[in-house]
């Protein structure tokens, strides 16, 4: 197994182990719970106790509850804190991976060795079917309005229009306008929050200092947009400029990459 395949494997193998770990806490979840609710009543009978019983209960109280407390740090360790702005972070970079692999996919269909074309063909539909169960599509509509309500709408049209063209109820040419408005207008809104008084543009290498929070590799990832942007952009401009027309699988693959590229950028762009 080369190193591709055997990080992709132990990545897989992590999260699997992690999810089947989580499942013991998932099945205590309601057992903790319960017992929550009788130290709650436990501890509201105890702090309003009479003075003149409050000796006599102690007596027999005290002791029991320190071995229940024992019992409860034997039991049930605390587990680690998860770092939530981090598994988030690890979500989008995760993402960034997969676009990738999905673009060497998608560059096989055209392949003229035919196993390589068949191994393109397969991994790109199941990449669009898994990004269209992710709700990637959703995710980023709700980016974009949150970034500016006016590119949620162009969002709207754009996804309209692709769906279309892809239908053959619409014309290619709509779709690429529609996407490329997207692609033009949501960079201009960064650059514009990127840039600092008397600035009139902003590199993309400005807008990941900027905007992205975390150094190291969300910032790499922000980065390595700035091509994946050129390269829709002018595969956009192609369409809408009527230069070439595409079978349904590319036009689905320039939607496919779209839709990543909005998600990375936004979800990175904090």
């Amino acid at each position: 197994m080369d190193n591709a395949k055997k990080l992709a494997h132990d990545k897989r193998m992590y999260l699997e182990d992690w999810l089947e770990d989580a499942k013991s806490i998932q099945i205590i979840v309601p057992k903790v719970q319960r017992q929550l609710e009788l130290a709650v009543w436990d501890e509201k009978a105890l702090s309003d106790i009479p003075r003149g019983l409050e000796s006599t209960v102690s007596k027999d109280v005290r002791p029991m509850l320190e071995q229940d407390l024992q019992t409860l740090h034997e039991a049930l360790p605390k587990p680690a804190r998860v770092d939530l702005d981090k598994l988030y972070i690890s979500d989008v970079t995760t993402s960034t991976t997969s676009t990738t692999i999905y673009h060497f996919a998608s560059d096989a269909r055209q392949n003229g060795d035919s196993q390589i074309q068949m191994w393109g063909s397969q991994h790109c539909e199941q990449y669009e079917t898994l990004q269209s169960e992710l709700g990637r599509e959703k995710e980023v509509r709700s980016l974009l309005h949150n970034l500016r309500t006016n590119l949620g709408l162009e969002f709207d049209e754009a996804a309209s229009a692709y769906s279309m063209a892809r239908a053959g109820t619409g014309t290619q040419r709509n779709a690429g306008i529609a996407m490329r408005n997207v692609l033009e207008h949501y960079k201009g809104e960064l650059m514009a929050r990127a840039c600092h008084v008397n600035e009139q543009k902003v590199t993309w290498q400005q807008m990941a200092d900027r905007l992205v929070r975390d150094q190291g590799t969300p910032r790499g990832r922000f980065m390595e947009q700035e091509s994946t942007w050129g390269r829709l952009h002018r595969r956009l401009t192609g369409l809408a400029k009527n230069r070439e027309q595409l079978d349904h699988a590319a036009v689905a693959s320039i939607f496919t990459e779209f839709l990543d590229h909005l998600y990375i950028v936004l979800s990175l762009a904090k």
